[in-house]
């Protein structure tokens, strides 16, 4: 089992490891009492690929998806002027890391990981009223999340069945890209 959080799990590879993970989704709320909702979400959470090199040392390269949307909202609403509001959302945020670890001694080991962190999320409401002297009305808002790096610095101490380590992850603020659109 290799960690996802500290690098130098990645120090016992040794060949090559392709490892993933897959999570379908499928969500809808159907009442005659409350609007017809659906949520479809299919998640990689986790891809990675590591190889080992002379000398001990192992490369890897990962995906990881931190969060992930895909939305559809449609319903009636009949406050005010009758109308149809219809809600799309889709987006997240993505890592992609590089990794180098390496075996110290047969129970010790030491990584390194540089995380990228990037994504946006994307949500449009459209309402169209069944008067058709209304216009419609569309809004929109997207969220950028610039891309920042992080280090992330672990180490492994193992012994007949068990596993000890610590990890040290450096420290970034993740500031926020806000459109609006009327």
């Amino acid at each position: 089992e290799f960690s996802l959080v500290n690098p130098a799990s990645l120090g016992e590879v040794e060949h090559l490891l392709l490892e993933g993970t897959m999570l379908p989704t499928l969500r809808r709320v159907s009442a005659s009492s409350v609007p017809n909702e659906t949520v479809r979400e299919t998640a990689f959470p986790s891809v990675r690929a590591a190889i080992a090199l002379p000398g001990g040392i192992t490369l890897g390269a990962g995906y990881l998806a931190g969060t992930d949307a895909d939305f559809h909202i449609e319903r009636t609403e009949n406050a005010g002027a009758p109308s149809t509001l219809v809600i799309d959302g889709a987006g997240g945020i993505n890592y992609l890391r590089v990794t180098l670890a390496r075996r110290i001694a047969p129970s010790f080991r030491v990584g390194l990981d540089y995380d990228v962190i990037a994504g946006s999320y994307r949500e449009v409401w459209t309402r169209t009223f069944f008067d058709s002297g209304l216009s419609p009305a569309r809004d929109s808002l997207e969220v950028g999340y610039p891309k920042k790096g992080r280090w992330r610095f672990g180490t492994q101490l193992v012994g007949g069945g068990w596993c000890v380590g610590g990890v040290y992850e450096s420290s970034q603020k993740l500031p926020l890209e806000i459109t609006r659109h009327t």
